[in-house]
């Protein structure tokens, strides 16, 4: 996610310039790496567009004009309705250029992404073709994308559709044919947690499968609103993703044919990938005609079983009594004799061990548990805090901001998940609205948290909230419960007691179950079966009275 925070570099331009008497300068949108994007209208057209220039202190870097140039040339040719159209490009003063493209209105991909917390598969499958369409357009040009991620895809409606998805940002592409000197020697250039194994390990001999693997961690992210390899660390990111398999979906509403084809464009041999765009959009097609199959043949089955009678079920006979009571013999005999071993065993309970900390795979399990949603929370939150509507409406009076929350739809929790939307006033954030509305108040923090409750650990995230003067004007948090009861079954299968920690990092407290303990519980269940028999039994007895 790019940052909110007030841009400290020196800017090209500024609101009410104007760039050879023919864009004037409205706003800026964003500031990257590379360059700066600012809203701008032709005067005389009166249309609106985004001009991108490249910073000032880059202007005498050759390879980052060369970047710059390059980007200008695939957005200028390629002519793909999916890939962002430059329509004009020049040069202020003789040394810094500049590109102009169409003004695209939405949101990225990333934000979108985030927002509504994971797309469903349809969704998620109708924005990848797009996408592989588009970089099948780019391959058939010699061109390979190589920063391909969600952040580079901007989401929008065009010609009345919805979800139309373009690709931005070629500013490091490479030319298949020509381009073996236009990177550095072995160094990797990308994003790195969409970086293919082979973009790592050998920089200069990637090719266009490098892009099919890029598009996978897309496909995933999409899907599960986490990225398969994510850290801080880019060696251990970069030995995660060239050694370690991608973790599971682990979405029960992706169907197995789509997981299998997620996986095979994340595989680390670039040989077993599709190889290429085409049959990338080939497959999308495919998997896309089979998933309307399956609903209209669940349909079909739905109409089926709601035509047919209900037949009322046979009423159940009395069946012989001998094999319950065999059954509460054995259990009561059994229940007897463990309770005469734990008489005669003598008494250890002060020799029971106290709880201990075990830091063991389970609490590996619980850090990436709590790490992934510590970290789909934050970027939950940067989202909601980036939406235009919030961002124009955030100064206004609590009933004006409520209303524009609850009519745009901007603040709709999931399933454990709690927003509150703050008004920076005075210096101190106050709240505006938040959903649930039945849900516990939230508190204005700086940065995110994790807090222990009595349901399991909860944490929270913030993210400020910008005017179009981008001074802090409120803030958005976000609090999100982590699911504990995997661990938990887990754990109960050799222990007493279980405790999440919400410490860094998280740690769980096991009490190890004595034997004299188990011994007890086995006794108990074995007594409490044979007094359910004993009164089955009874009920039996009564029926054929």
């Amino acid at each position: 996610m790019r940052s909110l925070e007030p841009v400290t570099r020196p800017l090209t331009v500024h609101p009410g310039d104007t760039v050879e008497g023919r864009y004037r300068i409205i706003e800026l949108l964003d500031v990257g790496g590379m360059g700066a994007v600012f809203l701008a209208e032709h005067l005389l057209l009166k249309r609106r567009v985004a001009i991108k220039f490249l910073h000032v202190e880059l202007t005498r870097d050759t390879d980052m004009i060369k970047r710059f140039m390059k980007e200008a040339h695939a957005a200028g040719t390629l002519g793909h309705p999916n890939i962002v159209e430059a329509t004009d490009m020049g040069f202020l003063d003789e040394h810094t250029p500049y590109i102009v493209f169409e003004y695209l209105e939405g949101a990225l991909l990333t934000e979108e992404i985030y927002r509504v917390s994971g797309m469903p598969p349809r969704r998620a499958l109708a924005i990848a073709r797009q996408i592989a369409s588009a970089l099948e357009a780019a391959h058939n040009a010699g061109m390979v994308h190589l920063d391909l991620k969600n952040d580079n895809i901007f989401l929008g409606d065009k010609n009345g559709a919805a979800d139309h998805a373009t690709v931005i940002d070629f500013g490091i592409s490479k030319f298949m044919e020509v381009d073996a000197e236009s990177t550095q020697p072995g160094v990797p250039i990308g994003t790195p947690e969409f970086m293919a194994p082979e973009q790592i390990e050998t920089p200069d001999l990637v090719d266009k499968r490098a892009d099919i693997y890029a598009l996978g961690v897309c496909l995933y992210e999409m899907l599960t609103a986490r990225r398969p390899f994510a850290g801080d660390d880019p060696r251990v990111l970069f030995h995660r993703i060239i050694h370690e398999p991608a973790p599971p979906l682990a979405r029960l509403e992706v169907p197995a044919n789509l997981d299998a084809f997620v996986f095979e464009l994340l595989a680390k041999d670039p040989a077993t990938r599709p190889p290429t765009m085409r049959e990338v959009v080939e497959r999308i097609d495919r998997l896309q005609l089979e998933a309307v199959r399956e609903r209209r043949a669940t349909r079909t089955r739905r109409r089926t079983e709601q035509s047919q009678p209900v037949t009322p079920p046979p009423v159940a006979r009395p069946s012989s009594l001998a094999p319950w009571v065999l059954a509460m013999f054995v259990a009561g005999s059994v229940g007897g004799v463990l309770h005469a071993l734990d008489v005669r065993a003598p008494d250890t309970r002060r020799a029971e061990p106290p709880p201990v900390l075990e830091i063991d795979a389970e609490t590996e399990q619980l850090n990436a548990l709590v790490g992934a949603q510590l970290r789909t929370t934050r970027l939950r939150a940067d989202s909601i805090a980036r939406t235009p509507m919030l961002r124009a409406a955030i100064e206004a009076d609590a009933a004006t901001v409520d209303d524009v929350l609850r009519s745009e739809r901007i603040l709709e929790p999931t399933a454990n998940e709690t927003i509150e939307v703050f008004q920076a006033t005075a210096g101190k954030l106050a709240s505006l609205s938040r959903a649930p509305r039945t849900a516990a108040p939230l508190s204005g923090i700086d940065d995110a948290r994790i807090l222990r409750t009595s349901r399991g650990l909860l944490v929270e995230a913030s993210a400020p909230i910008a005017n179009h003067d981008t001074k802090l004007a409120g803030a958005v948090v976000v609090s999100a419960l982590v699911d504990l009861v995997p661990i938990e079954q887990k754990v109960a299968a050799r222990a007493r007691k279980f405790v999440a920690a919400a410490t860094t990092p998280p740690v769980i407290e096991i009490a190890h179950t004595p034997e004299r303990e188990l011994l007890r519980r086995a006794r108990t269940t074995c007594l409490g079966i044979a007094a359910l028999l004993l009164l089955y039994v009874a009920w039996m007895l009564s029926r054929r009275e």
